[in-house]
């Protein structure tokens, strides 16, 4: 069974293939070469003037950077994990004294009682 090309199928070829064409030819052009160059640099410079602006805002605004935020954000997941720590710890002793608490009950009620002189008589 053939497959048939639609429409579709040719455009795609087409623009695959004149794109192609194109970058090949940028490629090999100088000027073009230079100018992207000189593009790509600028842009790297602004990013970074764009990025130290908004630091410089942010101070001046007193808001926390990413950065500042990373970090109290990983202080605070270290607090949750220490005191989740404690917390099983404190479970663990309450439930130690509970078991010393049951013990020395059932050794009162299980010792004989101590009879007073007064009671004796």
């Amino acid at each position: 069974m053939e497959h048939k090309k639609g429409p579709l199928a040719d455009i795609l070829s087409f623009y695959s293939e004149a794109t192609g064409e194109l970058i090949t030819y940028l490629m090999a052009n100088e000027k073009f070469m230079e100018s992207f160059q000189k593009f790509l640099v600028a842009s790297v410079e602004f990013r970074d003037f764009m990025r130290k602006a908004t630091q410089a805002l942010l101070v001046q605004l007193k808001l926390p950077s990413g950065e500042e935020l990373s970090r109290v954000e990983k202080a605070m997941n270290d607090m949750e994990d220490r005191l989740y720590a404690i917390e099983e710890k404190l479970e663990d002793i309450d439930a130690r004294l509970e078991s010393l608490m049951k013990a020395k009950k059932n050794e009162v009620k299980s010792a004989p009682s101590k009879r007073t002189k007064k009671d004796a008589t």
